[in-house]
């Protein structure tokens, strides 16, 4: 073979791997973009300290869009697990809607999924997925089960050491807040 042939080949194939790292193949995008801050995350765990200290039997947790965005930004930078950047989360309509941008194998999508929040016969936090948008990847029953699996265990460890000893009532989700009620047990 030609050596100008094959230095012209491995000059491309250089090229082309590079782009192929840093190539984004699109996919849903939010509105509108919520902010990250490290206050936001320090309020929503003085929030969560003081309800789940206080001397009462009921409680009830406000949490916000800010809020839960930040403590998502914060978990996905601190965990080298998640490949998820650019992380926005909206409370609306009794549902939560997550945004993000996950990497997998160099190349770079969006992601749109659907989450309802409810409580169990047992007063514990439950997430069921009920739509999935990752652009031009197709979501297939099995992926939105790991999918489904790994949201609900990543909550269950978050939610589950702050909840131990309480029945959670009701979960409302409206106008950018998740509002929590519960009771002693």
């Amino acid at each position: 073979m030609n050596q100008k042939f094959i230095k012209k080949l491995v000059v491309v194939t250089v090229i082309a791997s590079t782009l192929a790292c840093r190539m984004n193949i699109g996919g849903p995008t939010p509105e509108r973009t919520i902010p990250v801050s490290t206050e936001a995350l320090g309020q929503l765990d003085s929030a969560l300290s003081t309800a789940f200290q206080a001397d009462t039997n009921s409680i009830t947790i406000t949490v916000t869009e800010e809020q839960l965005t930040s403590f998502a930004a914060y978990r996905f930078t601190t965990n080298s697990d998640l490949s998820i950047q650019n992380p926005q989360i909206f409370l609306q309509n009794g549902q939560i809607e997550f945004y993000g941008q996950v990497e997998r194998g160099g190349i770079l999508f969006n992601a749109h999924i659907t989450l309802q929040v409810y409580p169990d016969e047992n007063g514990r936090l439950n997430v069921q997925i009920t739509s999935i948008d990752l652009g031009p990847i197709p979501v297939t029953q099995t992926l939105q089960h790991q999918i489904n699996d790994m949201v609900d265990q990543a909550l269950s460890n978050t939610i589950e050491s702050k909840t131990a000893g309480f029945y959670i009532q009701g979960i409302t989700i409206a106008n950018g807040k998740m509002v929590i009620t519960a009771t002693k047990q």
